[in-house]
């Protein structure tokens, strides 16, 4: 079953998760709480729809996360700063 990181907020997330339920996909928020906890987790894409607001710690924590993920998907309506 492929995983999905999803940077969003929940109304969005939500909502993504409801059209992908019968795709047999598991999707995970990632969140300034969450990425301590996921960061031993290899998703197969991880998608930005919101710019994400981390300390110097955390964002080292996201870039072990990215460096293991086979696609980024990024909002290109939005600036992100990762």
């Amino acid at each position: 079953m492929p995983l999905i990181g999803i940077v969003a907020k929940r109304r969005e997330s939500q909502s993504i998760r409801r059209e992908l339920k019968d795709k047999n996909i598991e999707i995970i928020e990632i969140t300034k709480e969450s990425i301590k906890n996921i960061k031993n987790i290899k998703f197969q894409e991880i998608i930005f729809l919101q710019n994400i607001n981390l300390d110097e710690e955390e964002y080292k924590y996201l870039k072990e996360i990215i460096s293991k993920t086979k696609y980024l998907i990024f909002n290109g309506d939005i600036e992100i700063d990762i």
